[in-house]
């Protein structure tokens, strides 16, 4: 026997309507479904209430994490200028941080005579304790970067252009950081820049001769440099 004629008839039965009943029960479906799709709403709110949770936490840790970092380079920064301070102070050298970089900046006549890549004594005198310095510095490779003015060269000079120039004594400091400063070859290289990165107008004497420098700079490492999603453009 179907229930709902029998429903019906128990409802005739005490004195019900059928069709008020029958109009009962659909209000009843509808408010069932009504309270089915109020639910599943709820649930997808609460879903996207905890995803969005996640994210927040997500984005949290990372501005943490590369807030730590921001601090332990600026604590390597202040280190690094301890150790120099003596150097700075008698205006052998200067420490800064350029493009993200800290790097050790030697003035090229602290270190060579103009046009030439001879170590002058009070460069190498320089250099030595600059090697023992950064040898001091666990975990760290530094890569030794010739730069000049915007001058050509004589045309009698053998390096040929500021290319060559730049690139042979950041050679030859180099190779002097490794033999008399003892520094391990595994932990420097060398480059020559020329006039591309200068850091002052070539148009007077001063701005060329603060172009003129051999800079030591302290390479990153890996958990030094930000994570991936932090480089990808918006």
């Amino acid at each position: 026997m179907r229930v709902a004629p029998l429903l019906a008839i128990v409802a005739c039965g005490c004195g019900v309507p059928p069709e008020k009943y029958n109009s009962a029960l659909d209000e009843l479906s509808k408010a069932k479904a009504a309270l089915a799709d109020a639910n599943r709403q709820c649930a997808a709110r609460v879903e996207g209430l905890q995803k969005r949770d996640a994210s927040d936490e997500a984005q949290l840790d990372a501005l943490k994490a590369k807030q730590r970092r921001a601090e332990e380079r600026a604590q390597q920064f202040r280190d690094l200028l301890a150790k120099f301070k003596a150097m700075i102070d008698s205006g052998k050298l200067k420490v800064e941080i350029r493009n993200g970089l800290m790097l050790v900046k030697l003035a090229e006549n602290v270190l060579f005579d103009p046009g030439k890549i001879d170590l002058k004594s009070a460069g190498k005198e320089a250099l030595v304790e600059v090697s023992k310095i950064l040898s001091s510095i666990p975990d760290r490779k530094f890569q030794v970067a010739g730069h000049t003015d915007n001058a050509p060269l004589a045309h009698s000079s053998k390096y040929g252009d500021n290319w060559g120039l730049s690139t042979a004594r950041a050679v030859e400091v180099l190779h002097f950081m490794t033999h008399e400063g003892k520094m391990p070859e595994s932990r420097l290289s060398a480059a020559g820049w020329a006039d591309q990165l200068p850091i002052a107008k070539n148009d007077s004497d001063d701005g060329r001769q603060q172009n003129r420098r051999i800079e030591i700079v302290l390479l990153p490492n890996i958990e030094d440099l930000p994570p991936m999603e932090d480089t990808k453009a918006p």
